[in-house]
């Protein structure tokens, strides 16, 4: 199954998306402010808003993302996603 989001996201909203190997597309505006946290076991990650490697995971095997957005709306967007691919794109 693959997930789409597009868009902008309310003040301290969270995003919450857990797929095994679907794709997971989410493109923000770029008003939309808040903090990333991407995990994978072996899945890529495209990140057109700040870092892009992948480095390994605290608490897990795999490898994980974190990147923050500027912006005063202080959302929250998690991804899991065993093997399939993520894309973090600007709207």
């Amino acid at each position: 199954m693959s997930y789409y989001w597009r868009g902008g996201l309310l003040p301290h909203a969270n995003l919450e998306c857990d797929s095994h190997s679907g794709s997971v597309e989410v493109r923000l505006t770029a008003q939309t402010g808040g903090e990333f946290t991407v995990s994978t076991f072996e899945g890529s990650v495209r990140n057109e808003f700040g870092p892009s490697k992948l480095v390994h995971a605290r608490e897990l095997k795999g490898r994980e993302l974190q990147c923050a957005l500027p912006g005063d709306q202080d959302a929250r967007i998690i991804i899991r996603n065993y093997k399939g691919p993520m894309l973090l794109l600007k709207q």
